[in-house]
């Protein structure tokens, strides 16, 4: 008998040369494996107890989307193995620069970590602190990587690309844009969301908001996320999907690489904001105007 007879693992990487090796090993010990890859296909491992999940796991939406049809079609996950990792390649890690160095740390454990976080276990406050540690941080240090990047690569390739000069002065447009939005949200709304939280746990009154309902910041916020997006779709089809070309130089390659890299991201920032913490936020402030009259009927 297998020691992993009835045991399923998810295995993630596993169309690469290690997370191959690694579902083989799964097999032979008796393990029901679900190979998780960008790009995997079905006829890559021939086994009756492989099966393929292709997915991208930058965002932890994808993430809960994935164990979720792992779950569906498997029944359940005993083993998470995390192969799936990224590497810029080039110089040693001593001499790889900080930003480069935190993406590779990003591909390499956050994917991991976003298949097993809940956030919404999270308290709003313990929420908005992920964001502004996780994303804000990344954020204002990739931009300023990106926009030395880019300059150079326009110096070196813009009179042979002109496509260049436009990518430039779109990630400007929009490296502007977020500084404006990623300091409204820092001083203004998500304060006044942690605020909206504690005053629903104290069971006092709303705090102050000089822009009425929590829904008009929001409602701004997020017209800016649609734009920011826009930019990003325009930044992918100038860049021809972040495809270098034959002459590109490592600074050109390292540019596309790390500009896709920002995309994912900013799609997972946007998406925690949009789809979890702005709803729960209307939620709160829902329930901070019903809870006097809970409290008047005796039955808070």
């Amino acid at each position: 008998m297998h020691s992993l007879d009835g045991k399923v693992a998810l295995i993630t990487g596993a169309a690469g040369g290690l997370g191959t090796a690694v579902t083989k090993a799964f097999l032979e010990a008796g393990a029901t494996v679900a190979g998780v890859s960008r790009h995997i296909r079905p006829d890559q491992v021939l086994h009756p107890n492989f099966t393929a999940f292709p997915a991208d796991l930058a965002s932890g939406e994808a993430a809960r989307k994935l164990t979720a049809a792992v779950t569906a079609q498997l029944g359940r996950i005993d083993a998470l193995v995390h192969v799936m990792g990224g590497f810029a390649g080039g110089h040693s890690v001593a001499d790889t620069d900080d930003a480069t160095l935190e993406q590779m740390l990003e591909t390499s454990v956050a994917t991991g970590v976003n298949v097993t976080v809940d956030f919404k276990r999270l308290t709003v406050a313990e929420f908005v602190q992920y964001i502004l540690d996780k994303h804000h941080v990344y954020t204002r240090e990739a931009m300023e990587r990106l926009d030395a990047l880019v300059k150079k690569v326009v110096k070196a390739h813009g009179e042979n690309h002109s496509e260049l000069l436009e990518i430039r002065d779109l990630m400007q447009q929009l490296f502007a844009e977020l500084k404006g939005h990623m300091f409204k949200e820092e001083q203004i709304l998500f304060p006044f969301i942690v605020e909206l939280e504690q005053s629903v746990l104290q069971q006092r009154p709303a705090p102050f908001a000089p822009f009425g309902s929590v829904n008009n910041p929001v409602r701004m916020m997020m017209f800016e996320h649609d734009h920011a997006g826009e930019i990003l779709r325009e930044l992918r089809k100038l860049s021809s999907d972040y495809s270098v070309p034959g002459d590109a130089c490592m600074s050109y390659q390292t540019l596309y690489e790390a500009l896709e890299a920002f995309e994912q991201d900013l799609h997972q920032h946007i998406h925690l904001e949009n789809n979890l913490l702005f709803p729960q936020a209307a939620n709160l402030e829902v329930a901070i105007h019903i809870q006097p009259r809970i409290n008047a009927d005796g039955r808070g």
